[in-house]
């Protein structure tokens, strides 16, 4: 439901949105929904049509999904006032999403080629907007995959922090709820 709401956002913000960049010197809210023609909102409706399906059919958090797609294009405002370049943010939240996905399919791919396929489609797509667009797509996958392993960190930190504090691995999941030198106290007794 958040994806086809952010499509529908994309939508709606189409007409006055277009051809919004933010820049240090002209600030545009507007700029997280621009797109540069029909053809590049079409490519991004798709591909987003695109994660929506692999996100229903691996079962993924599609809120999650939604927040990275803000988060990577609010990320390239770092860039945006370090260079002093403007930025179109939907493609880099659109990418930011697909990276986030490409641990999810590391079953069927392993992530290093599949970035390889993405990294190399980014750089041979014609580029009709701005010539540093590429630039800001392979920012927007390299920060969503940065941002999937830094979320699967912090859980790995968690499970050792409970491991740590005796709990078994079926309190871990959610199966259990006591620790495990509990469990070992009750079937002394």
């Amino acid at each position: 439901m958040w994806l086809l709401i952010l499509l529908s956002l994309l939508l709606i913000f189409y007409p006055f949105s277009l051809n919004h960049f933010f820049s240090p010197a002209h600030p545009d809210p507007l700029f997280l929904f621009a797109h540069s023609s029909p053809t590049h909102l079409l490519t991004n409706f798709l591909s987003i049509f695109i994660i929506y399906l692999l996100s229903k059919k691996l079962h993924l958090n599609e809120r999650r999904l939604f927040i990275v797609f803000f988060v990577t294009s609010f990320s390239t405002l770092f860039i945006s006032l370090l260079f002093d370049l403007p930025v179109l943010g939907s493609s880099v939240g659109v990418y930011g999403m697909a990276g986030f996905i490409l641990p999810e399919l590391s079953l069927l791919v392993p992530v290093w080629l599949s970035y390889s396929i993405l990294f190399l489609s980014i750089l041979l797509t014609p580029s009709s907007s701005l010539p540093w667009d590429k630039l800001f797509h392979v920012f927007g996958l390299t920060f969503g995959l940065v941002l999937r392993y830094f979320r699967d960190y912090r859980s790995i930190l968690y499970i050792s922090r409970l491991k740590d504090m005796g709990y078994d691995r079926y309190a871990i999941i959610g199966i259990g709820y006591y620790p495990r030198s509990y469990v070992v106290e009750y079937q002394r007794q």
